[in-house]
């Protein structure tokens, strides 16, 4: 593999293209080169990592030191498209000119997992899709200080399950409300689903409002829609008349 050479930053060169960049896990990362050049050097220097790794752009075509990345990396129009970012895609990016060893862009990439709130009734029972099936879930309650393992959790065995990339809350009480933490196999957090379980009495509230308002709602339509009839034969009767 070709030798990367790495002279300094220059002032006017990747700190002028500098940025931070923030993608949720499961997105793609896209930024522009910053050249017009048909040669060019990424660098990519992962935030977990001490090694960089070095990828070789001719045009639209790019060769990469990991094969994981040949599969995930692309180059449209001078822009760089990175697909299904993970955790390990979290770092520094650099854009070299291959000739001149310029140092032309600068792209720091923060990966953050996925929010998603989900609201249940009591007793109710819920299937949430994880998106991948490797995963340890970690139970927060709402006002606790400590987490616990989903599936070794006290008393949850018979509501609250984790299996082949669902997560199944069921008969859900009060007991279930808080913070499921999602992490991959390699400890990264995939995503943060917070469970809120609302009491009957806020449901048959919310029922009632709508019980209540939705007649007199329909009857106020419907004058309106009266008043507007009346007044298109009104004003046809008036214009024959004419």
């Amino acid at each position: 593999m070709e030798e990367l050479s790495r002279p300094e930053l220059r002032p006017n060169g990747a700190q002028s293209g500098a940025g931070e960049r923030r993608v949720v896990i499961g997105d793609d990362f896209t930024f522009s080169l910053h050249s017009n050049k048909s040669n060019l050097q990424v660098e990519f220097r992962p935030k977990s990592e001490e090694s960089a790794h070095v990828w070789f752009i001719n045009n639209t075509t790019v060769r990469c030191d990991v094969k994981e990345y040949e599969r995930r990396v692309s180059v449209r129009d001078k822009v760089l498209h990175l697909s299904s970012v993970t955790k390990r895609d979290e770092g520094s990016y650099t854009v070299w000119e291959k000739r001149s060893s310029k140092a032309v862009k600068n792209v720091r990439l923060s990966v953050e997992g996925r929010k998603e709130n989900v609201t249940l009734s009591n007793g109710e029972t819920k299937e949430i899709r994880l998106d991948r099936k490797n995963v340890t879930v970690w139970f927060k309650p709402k006002g606790a200080v400590n987490s616990s393992i989903v599936d070794s959790a006290a008393g949850f065995e018979q509501r609250v399950s984790v299996q082949d990339g669902v997560l199944t809350l069921r008969s859900v009480t009060k007991e279930e409300e808080g913070t499921y933490t999602v992490l991959d196999t390699e400890e990264h957090e995939v995503s943060t689903i917070t469970v809120t379980v609302e009491d009957s009495t806020g449901t048959e509230r919310r029922s009632l409002f709508v019980l209540i308002a939705f007649p007199p709602l329909v009857l106020i339509i419907a004058a309106a829609w009266s008043k507007c009839k009346r007044f298109k034969t009104q004003n046809k009767q008036h214009v024959e008349m004419l």
